[in-house]
């Protein structure tokens, strides 16, 4: 711990790492491979949160304006509208929205491990359907626009969030080349 400490690890990710090694060493106990967890005498660093503090009205009004323009400034506005999750947004796809009645649907997410690959949600909750307000439905009205003009019918690219070539979005790419 204290090596990471050092090598300027966050606490946070000192945590993972005691969690992961002490799992690790449970299944060995478990096995009757060693007696006891030597983890478990471990001081826990500790980890403090961040206070997330909201945008005001104002704030998100001027982060939407300045987000209009760009072929995939739709899906900030939609995040703050539905509190998706980036992954949730990534997967998206038109045939689970629903601009008439103002709803969508949340089926599966993206994740991004050593690649790119559609889970359902984790928990049963995680599949549900998001009544959308009509900055929301605006939102989702324009991503359509700028999908068709680039040539990206629904029925051939059913991503709403698709990259330049109509695949997924890397989340890592998506932060580097749009949120940042």
């Amino acid at each position: 711990q204290g090596k990471l400490a050092r090598k300027k690890f966050t606490a946070n990710m000192r945590m993972r790492s005691i969690r992961v090694f002490r799992n690790a060493l449970n299944k060995a106990v478990k096995l009757r491979i060693l007696p006891y967890n030597p983890i478990a005498a471990l001081d826990k660093p500790k980890v403090i949160r961040k206070e997330v503090i909201p945008l005001e009205p104002e704030q998100c009004h001027a982060l939407f304006a300045a987000c209009e323009k760009h072929r995939l400034g739709d899906v900030m506005i939609l995040a703050a509208m539905t509190g998706l999750r980036k992954g949730e947004l990534f997967a998206l796809h038109w045939d689970a929205v629903n601009l008439d009645d103002g709803e969508l649907v949340v089926r599966r997410q993206l994740q991004e491990l050593r690649g790119l690959k559609l889970k359902e949600p984790k928990t049963t909750a995680g599949k549900r359907v998001i009544s959308l307000d009509p900055v929301a439905v605006n939102a989702l009205r324009s991503r359509l626009k700028k999908a068709l003009d680039e040539g990206f019918e629904p029925e051939q690219i059913p991503l709403v969030f698709a990259n330049t070539r109509g695949g997924y979005l890397r989340g890592s790419n998506f932060d580097r080349n749009v949120w940042y």
